[in-house]
């Protein structure tokens, strides 16, 4: 419903609700899948969704706001530390790994301490982690489905946060529309009532564009981050064995 709302109907556009888990989905006619997402009835009926989910987003951003402290001013800390966090990287499985890996036994991993590093490291890194795990979901849809995604329109709590809006533009390279304002899921469930009522329901979502910087320094911070997962599968697998609940 949020999707149809927010106009993600049509070729190139992806919604994207930046919650508590972090949800990427685009429109398909046809019945499709692969394990670059999870296939979904779509609306109007017939269709397909098409989504991406990590079950850690703004989630894992409240978690460190809770367990280190700091609020708005840690946010406002974290937008003063550079692109990167200084080579602090946040592999962001708390909730086990979702698309692609599918991984229930993998485990979330912070890497690259140093003693210059601060809270605002760390949350700066939770940010970015996701993002790098949006831009991993972007490429593996792309790919599955042949269609490149042009556009993000987002919502969800983490949308409201311009710095982590930001990060994910520059990551993904994408430019997104931000639709923060509003209950879009409810505005997409009357779109749905107003189709079968016989009425044209298009879907231009009010909000505001952010534009990727296309020199962001992300691309080696993002393929070192990519080897994260592989270099750590197997040693996730091993930890979790080590415990008696298996938990």
């Amino acid at each position: 419903a949020a999707g149809l709302a927010l106009g993600a109907t049509v070729p190139g556009v992806a919604y994207l609700n930046l919650g508590t888990s972090m949800v990427m989905g685009v429109a398909s006619d046809a019945y499709v899948t692969d394990a670059a997402f999870r296939t979904l009835a779509g609306v109007p009926t017939g269709t397909y969704t098409l989504e991406t989910v990590l079950n850690a987003a703004a989630y894992l951003a409240s978690w460190v706001r809770e367990r280190f402290g700091g609020g708005a001013d840690l946010e406002a800390a974290a937008a003063e530390v550079p692109p990167g966090a200084e080579g602090l990287l946040v592999l962001p499985y708390w909730n086990a790994a979702q698309t692609p890996y599918w991984d229930p036994l993998a485990r979330g991993a912070v890497v690259g301490w140093h003693g210059r590093h601060t809270p605002a490291h760390l949350y700066r890194a939770v940010l970015e982690g996701v993002a790098f795990e949006l831009a991993l979901h972007v490429e593996h849809l792309e790919r599955a489905t042949g269609r490149r995604v042009a556009q993000l329109r987002a919502v969800g709590g983490g949308a409201r946060s311009p710095l982590w809006v930001r990060i994910v533009a520059d990551v993904v390279q994408r430019p997104v529309r931000v639709c923060s304002a509003g209950e879009v899921s409810a505005a997409g469930a009357a779109r749905i009532a107003h189709a079968y009522l016989g009425a044209d329901t298009p879907a231009d979502p009010p909000g505001h564009d952010v534009d990727p910087d296309p020199a962001a320094p992300y691309p080696p911070v993002a393929a070192v981050h990519r080897r994260l997962y592989p270099a750590l599968r197997e040693v996730f697998a091993d930890l979790v064995a080590t415990q008696p609940s298996g938990a």
